[in-house]
């Protein structure tokens, strides 16, 4: 493996001195990268190979990707879209925008910034197109075919004049819905996936800039290896340098937590009370107030305040002194916010992104025996009362599912969330609190099912179409035949059996809805899990002994009754498993470094960066070009470049602020998508090895 022993010689160059103590080289790595935007997909049809998907042999083969900003190949007839992607079951689709009117007449929008708008805007035009096989089940909302054309001229398409063997087969789902906004009909795209049917998950395939720094600049402040946890950004305009700085510390301050709450829940042996977490992490982590755990006061509170709450006066007086008069106050803010950053992984954002659930780290659990007693006693009243028959054991895994969707909707009956359910969910209370993030009506929040709907309850039997829990009923029962009404008492009874044995309890709101909420003490956070697998979608990592529950029942989509959990699988190793596992906790403090800031207040940044040892000082700095020369920022091993400098003058000196520590020094350039940055991306020897030309002067300028 030559690739090891190269990795082998550049550590020994590292470490290597002089006599005095000096580098014996300057050794500096240089990392290029180019964020994933404007991917688009090849439009195909599905080609007939054996390949193994999730351990199963696929027909299907996936688009060819590519980026928007590279030309194509000069003899490729094919059209390339743009790729959305559920977040939950991970299905891709090609997306476009056509006018409305018959299935002739429709054309593909060629344009991607038209598409991009039309999908973000929530266009009527928005069009989704799957890929079509004639033996493939396709999803719920499809019902019907459409076909496009390749770019072939020679046919007979109305449109291109394409005969009909370049034609490409697709699959168009009806996404379209009728909502009310201000008073007005209209008809708008939804971002529901078409194959799970799960609620505003379709997002655009890709990767911006800022998010991949942000996942590098958490990877290099958390690595154990890093003994220099420092780092200077540039970009090319203040009003970037000012929205990163905000952004990188913000967006690493959601890991650290991760990883905070990882490593406690590892060192806890057996299930830990859901209630309990506040408590517990306060031991664990902090070395004061009568705990022993691993970081002093000021560390604490430096790692572990929010970023939106440090606009407190008590904790500005920290910053800036040192200084905690009366610590009480912060600490509880601390401990409850630890305690919904925990629910909000494993709960309402349990499928989204890097969280403890999806990653496999831990989940909730709750007792087994009430929750199948409940399901026998539920069996025997829906029959005797309703006359609605469910098996023995399909009454279980409904119940299991129910629970489980519960849990993922965060239907957690808080005692501080009182107020939130008696006005039946508005958003608003929640920012009242203190002590949660802020949150808009669209963010992910704690849900409850109720007997009508509200602006955070999900009605039982909604007025138009299904709602989960009445699909999860068909699903398990796809044969017995029930109305809207029977329906909503034979689900109402689910939920007042659960509450029977004590796992589930009811609420009313002010108006009189009836909803239902999980009991608190009856939910434990478990670290030992299994991943159960249905063949084809992303795996749902649940409690160990509860893993076998889950085999030959339906996805938890509830997207279709012939889609059920066949295996069970030990957790991966994945990256951030183990990072979260094993990272070390250090916070990113950034402050932006322009020329919009006065002479004391940049003085005072650029002293906190170079000479500060407290745990409050800034170890980021987000720059311009104010920091490229004239300025000494002092010792330093790492710079990050979130685009390709305006020319190879700026570039020396940027990378030239790294490797003043020990001769050492980790660049990574990020090539934005704009054609300066590709054109150097494609060849970064045109930046790195190119005679710096030397600035002129026109002397007979005016001003000269």
């Amino acid at each position: 493996e030559p690739e090891l022993a190269l990795i082998a010689l550049l550590s020994l160059l590292a470490h290597a001195r002089n006599p005095v103590g000096q580098p014996f080289v300057q050794l500096r790595l240089q990392l290029w990268s180019r964020e994933l935007r404007r991917i688009v997909g090849t439009l195909r049809e599905p080609l007939v190979v054996s390949r193994a998907v999730d351990g199963r042999d696929s027909p299907y083969q996936s688009p060819l990707l590519s980026f928007a900003d590279d030309q194509p190949p000069k003899d490729m007839k094919q059209v390339r879209l743009p790729l959305v992607q559920c977040r939950e079951c991970r299905g891709t689709a090609w997306l476009t925008r056509m006018e409305q009117g018959s299935v002739a007449d429709q054309q593909i929008e060629p344009d991607l910034q038209k598409t991009y708008d039309a999908f973000f805007k929530h266009h009527a035009e928005t069009c989704l197109l799957l890929p079509w096989d004639g033996s493939r089940t396709h999803p719920p909302k499809t019902d019907h075919f459409r076909r496009t054309a390749a770019l072939n001229y020679s046919g007979d398409c109305k449109a291109c004049q394409a005969d009909n063997s370049s034609l490409v087969r697709v699959t168009r789902p009806h996404m379209l819905k009728e909502v009310t906004q201000g008073g007005v009909n209209r008809v708008v795209h939804e971002h529901d996936c078409p194959y799970c049917n799960a609620q505003s998950a379709l997002v655009v395939f890709g990767a911006r800039a800022a998010s991949l720094s942000a996942v590098a600049i958490h990877q290099l402040f958390s690595s154990r290896d890093n003994d220099d946890r420092k780092l200077l950004t540039f970009s090319d305009s203040v009003q970037d340098a000012a929205h990163r700085s905000g952004f990188f510390a913000a967006r690493t301050w959601h890991n650290n937590v991760r990883m905070a709450l990882t490593q406690l829940f590892d060192a806890h042996t057996g299930p830990m009370p859901l209630l309990a977490v506040p408590d517990r992490f306060e031991a664990f982590w902090l070395a004061d107030q009568g705990h022993s755990g691993r970081l002093a006061l000021p560390a604490y509170l430096r790692e572990f305040m929010p970023p939106d709450k440090r606009f407190r006066s008590d904790f500005e007086q920290f910053e800036q002194t040192g200084l905690v008069t009366d610590p009480k106050p912060l600490l509880q803010l601390i401990r409850e916010r630890m305690l919904w950053q925990a629910l909000e992984d494993l709960c309402w954002r349990a499928q989204v992104g890097r969280s403890l659930q999806r990653i496999g780290v831990a989940a909730i659990s709750w007792p087994v025996a009430p929750m199948q007693r409940a399901a026998a006693a539920w069996c025997q009243e829906v029959d005797n009362e309703l006359g609605y028959q469910m098996a023995a054991r399909q009454a279980e895994k409904f119940f299991l599912g129910l629970m489980q969707h519960l849990v993922f909707q965060g239907s957690v009956g808080l005692k501080a969330l009182s107020l939130y359910r008696h006005k039946a969910g508005r958003v608003f209370l929640l920012n009242k609190l203190g002590f949660t993030p802020p949150l808009g009506p669209k963010n992910p929040r704690p849900r409850f099912p109720g007997v009508k709907g509200g602006e955070s309850l999900d009605s039982l039997v909604p007025k138009q179409g299904n709602s989960w829990v009445g699909n999860w009923l068909t699903c398990l029962n796809p044969d017995q035949l029930v109305d809207r009404k029977q329906q909503e008492l034979v689900l109402a009874a689910a939920l007042d059996a659960l509450c029977t044995v004590g796992l589930l309890q009811q609420d009313t709101t002010e108006s009189g809805i009836t909803l239902w909420m999980l009991v608190p003490e009856q939910l434990h956070i478990v670290t030992d899990l299994q991943a159960v697998q249905c063949p084809g979608h992303r795996v749902l990592h649940v409690p160990g002994d509860m893993a076998d529950l889950w085999l030959e029942t339906p996805r938890l989509s509830a997207s279709h009754p012939d889609q059920h959990y066949e295996k069970v699988l030990p957790v991966s190793e994945t990256l951030f498993r183990n990072l979260y596992k094993r990272g070390e906790i250090h916070r990113v403090i950034a402050h932006e470094h322009t020329g919009l800031l006065s002479a004391g207040e940049r003085i005072r940044v650029e002293d906190s960066f170079i000479k500060g040892k407290k745990p409050w000082e800034y170890n980021l700095l987000s720059a311009t070009p104010t920091l490229e020369m004239g300025i000494d920022i002092g010792d330093l091993s790492s710079v990050l470049l979130c685009s390709v400098p305006p020319a190879q003058a700026n570039y020396l000196q940027r990378i030239g602020r790294g490797g003043r520590r020990d001769g050492n020094s980790f660049v990574l350039t990020l090539a934005n998508g704009r054609p300066h940055d590709l054109v150097f991306y494609a060849d970064p020897s045109r930046m790195l090895d190119t005679p710096v030309e030397p600035p002129a002067v026109f002397l007979k300028a005016r001003h000269v």
